[in-house]
């Protein structure tokens, strides 16, 4: 998860040193990241479970102790970005204040916190504190405690969110509620959510809100891909091999083998520039999806395969796939193909991204990274391994022209035409 922050931070590959190409080294800041958040002044803060990091574009601060604000706690669980540069922290045991350079803990507080787990600022600019010991609110300097007897189903607060509409959301160890005037109504009262067990975070979006009895479903389940389109729709792989789903908001529609869809089971999805969408599938290939019709591409249409692992859109148009066979180019039905071997040095690409000089770059499980530049020749590729045993999670291309690549293990690298840059 540590390579997220490479997607919040477009600006990252204007500073740092140069490096040959070949060489590639690897910044780890922690394994686990819990939150983050950029302040005005653009530094990016991430919190982890061993502190907090702030990062300039160049280098890594290490804050791992905030002793000043009376807190011990390493683990940073909830970050707040507020006006003026000002930072709320959240840690195991307690919150505090990063303003001018310095710790502090919030003026007025003086209830004992216990664990922060989230932070959020609602419309009419109270801060809201989710912790192990209840509910907190900012409201005109002062600082309001809410519980069980405000109508909590239990004091130890997991979560709390705003919805598009400015409702307020609160998930406890004992179900979740809705704040209605000053009380709280149990989630099993309100037609919005009922009994629905979906994390709290997804009834922010609004199609999965007006119906979320129907998400119940999602609950716990590993889901390949989704996508939320240009149009307000939600795409989702269905658990279980059952197809695609679509949500829009006058109702869901799936897709499966039987309308046209290539495989049951769904690896990746895009949106092109026209409104279609291409779904990436495990034997099936790559379906098309515009104006009510499907389309499939597999091996006997020429690509290199029927299983498909990525699919990302291409500079100038088109469509790149990246499947068990190699790398395939999709344009006005015209296929193009570099297969494993000399022309794709992989072992089997299972990420792809495209820069804004149309580069592609692909990552497979063992760690290599080929570069095919513009044009596309034999000469224009390389490979390099950086880790044989740790595969990678995610690979993405910045505004910058800079390609950035993260471990399962939390390890993330650099990368960009001609050179490579270690995050310090």
């Amino acid at each position: 998860m540590v390579g997220l922050f490479a997607y919040l931070w477009p600006a990252v590959a204007a500073a740092g040193p140069q490096l040959p190409a070949t060489h590639f080294e690897v910044h780890k800041p922690a394994s686990v990241v819990h939150a983050l958040a950029q302040t005005s002044d653009r530094y990016l803060w991430i919190g982890t479970q061993q502190g907090l990091f702030r990062y300039d574009g160049s280098r890594f601060a290490h804050f791992t102790s905030f002793a000043g604000a009376g807190l011990t706690s390493g683990s940073v669980n909830a970050l707040l970005a507020t006006a003026g540069n000002s930072l709320w922290v959240g840690t195991g045991d307690g919150l505090a204040m990063y303003e001018g350079g310095v710790f502090r803990s919030p003026p007025g507080l003086s209830i004992k916190l216990g664990a922060v787990r989230r932070l959020v600022k609602d419309a009419r600019g109270s801060i809201w504190v989710a912790t192990s010991n209840g509910l907190l609110q900012t409201r005109g300097g002062a600082w309001i405690f809410h519980g069980t007897s405000e109508g909590l189903p239990a004091i130890d607060v997991h979560d709390v969110v705003i919805d598009p509409e400015g409702g307020l959301w609160v998930q406890t160890a004992a179900g979740r509620c809705k704040q209605v005037g000053d009380r709280f109504v149990p989630a099993t009262a309100t037609p919005e959510v009922g009994s629905t067990a979906l994390p709290l975070p997804l009834l922010a979006i609004p199609v999965v809100r007006d119906n979320p009895s129907a998400w119940t479903a999602f609950a716990g389940a590993q889901i390949g891909a989704a996508l939320w389109d240009s149009n307000d729709t939600l795409w989702s792989a269905r658990p279980g091999a059952a197809g695609l789903l679509r949500w829009t908001p006058k109702g869901r529609d799936v897709f499966t083998m039987r309308d046209g869809l290539g495989a049951n089971v769904i690896t990746s999805l895009l949106e092109d520039g026209e409104g279609g969408i291409w779904a990436g599938t495990y034997g099936g290939g790559v379906t098309h999806i515009h104006l009510h019709r499907l389309q499939t591409l597999r091996a006997k249409d020429g690509l290199l395969g029927d299983v498909t692992y990525a699919v990302v859109a291409g500079s100038g148009g088109g469509v790149w796939v990246a499947g068990s066979g190699g790398i395939a180019k999709v344009d006005a039905n015209r296929v193009q193909t570099w297969p494993l071997g000399k022309a794709v040095p992989l072992l089997a690409p299972r990420w792809l991204a495209v820069d804004s000089k149309g580069a592609v770059w692909a990552a497979d499980t063992d760690g290599r990274v080929a570069r095919l530049a513009m044009p596309l020749t034999l000469n224009s590729v390389f490979a390099e391994q950086f880790v044989g045993t740790v595969p990678p999670l995610a690979l993405h291309a910045d505004r910058n022209d800079g390609v950035w690549l993260s471990l399962i293990d939390g390890s993330v690298f650099q990368l960009s035409e001609g050179t490579a840059r270690a995050a310090r």
